[in-house]
């Protein structure tokens, strides 16, 4: 019989390996390289104003990034079937991680120009696009643009991107540097975001019908902080189970949203028309998805 503490030193190697396979094993050689520090320097891109051609939202324009790997992102209005069952005219909605404002649009499009639709972004380059898209359309939309990232309290905080473009990253402290293949770092703004509202949105709050979250492994995080919000307003949720989560971490996550009274939809694809009931098997054999929670 081995030794009772040979168990938990077995379980750190095999923990280790899987680590090394998924990680150091698969890097690429410009990730090697830029592991061990000759990376190009940061680049910037520049945005270009478009109309919005699908039907119903000409009125509206598109601030769309030249980044390589956003250019073809546009406004998700395919969403808005499900998502006006849950919003509506004169709402008060966050989006927390709008990135450019492709979700953000279709939300402040529900809410009309009566309600509001909160947009925080921490990432000063990426900031930049979604201000402009909350600019080029407030005749019609009623965007408020944060800087900010929501974190336990106001502080400096470090997020890391895999791409000298900064296009997509998060939270450094949600994963190594090796897991995300992240090796540019940015320093942001962190918030408490409930002493933000209460200061700033105190009177919106009764309004309060969503919360989306995209934070690139922090949502769980996000989630216990905002619980205390949650729990008063009951908003439906919209968040992301990213893959540097444990399939047991997952399942916490999961059931911390029920335990609130919630039900939990699973989004298999980009639009939330594919959601179907979360079943036992798609926390266990998914990677990174949403999860669409409604109270009930």
């Amino acid at each position: 019989m081995p030794h009772a503490g040979t168990v938990p030193f077995t379980n750190f190697i095999l923990h280790l390996f899987c680590l090394l396979r998924d990680t150091v094993f698969d890097m690429k050689i410009k990730e090697w390289l830029q592991l061990l520090g000759f990376k190009p320097k940061p680049q910037t891109f520049d945005s270009v104003t478009k109309p919005l051609v699908e039907e119903s939202y000409t009125h509206l324009k598109w601030s769309e990034w030249q980044h390589p790997k956003t250019k073809s992102v546009r406004p998700r209005f395919e969403d808005l079937e499900v998502l006006q069952q849950w919003i509506r005219p004169g709402d008060f909605v966050i989006d927390i991680g709008a990135h450019v404002g492709d979700t953000t649009l279709p939300y402040a499009h529900l809410v009309g120009k009566g309600g509001a639709c909160l947009a925080l972004e921490p990432n000063p380059v990426v900031f930049k696009i979604l201000q402009e898209n909350a600019e080029l359309n407030k005749a019609h939309l009623n965007i408020i643009p944060l800087q900010a990232a929501s974190a336990e309290k106001e502080e400096i905080l470090k997020f890391s991107y895999n791409d000298p473009g900064l296009c997509n990253g998060g939270h450094s402290d949600c994963y190594s540097a090796l897991e995300r293949r992240s090796f540019y770092e940015v320093e942001v703004q962190g918030i408490c975001l409930e002493n933000y509202l209460n200061a700033h949105f105190a009177n919106d709050l009764e309004s309060l019908t969503f919360i989306k979250t995209d934070v690139e492994g922090y949502d769980f995080t996000l989630f216990k902080l905002h619980k205390p919000l949650i729990e008063k307003w009951r908003p439906a949720l919209q968040v992301e189970v990213h893959k540097t989560l444990s399939e047991e971490e997952k399942r916490a996550f999961a059931d911390a949203i029920k335990e609130l009274g919630y039900t939990l939809y699973f989004v298999p694809g980009v639009t939330l028309s594919t959601m179907r009931p979360l079943s036992d098997r798609d926390l266990s054999h998914n990677k990174t998805f949403d999860l669409f929670a409604t109270p009930h």
